[in-house]
């Protein structure tokens, strides 16, 4: 699996890194909802804290799905500029 930019050698590396970030993050949410079930009448701060890893999960998705956008974002304008010029 690609972990980066500069791994990403083609789309379907770009499409894998996108997938993994989207099976990656709903894993998360998945663990934190069954931790809060087990916490039978969680308290505040417990509800907090699953607020927190809420929030890092969705952080680190937005930036692990960021990463193979930006590169097939590259690639389009590369691909629109040899179009334009070749015109």
């Amino acid at each position: 699996m690609a972990e980066g930019t500069n791994d990403i050698q083609s789309a379907p590396d770009a499409i894998e890194l996108g997938i993994d970030a989207g099976d990656t993050y709903s894993n998360k949410l998945s663990e934190i909802k069954t931790d809060l079930d087990d916490e039978q009448g969680a308290g505040l701060g417990t509800m907090v804290g699953a607020q927190y890893e809420l929030t890092y999960a969705e952080t680190k998705y937005q930036v692990d799905k960021g990463i193979p956008g930006k590169w097939i974002g590259v690639q389009k304008g590369i691909s629109d500029e040899i179009k334009r010029t070749t015109q």
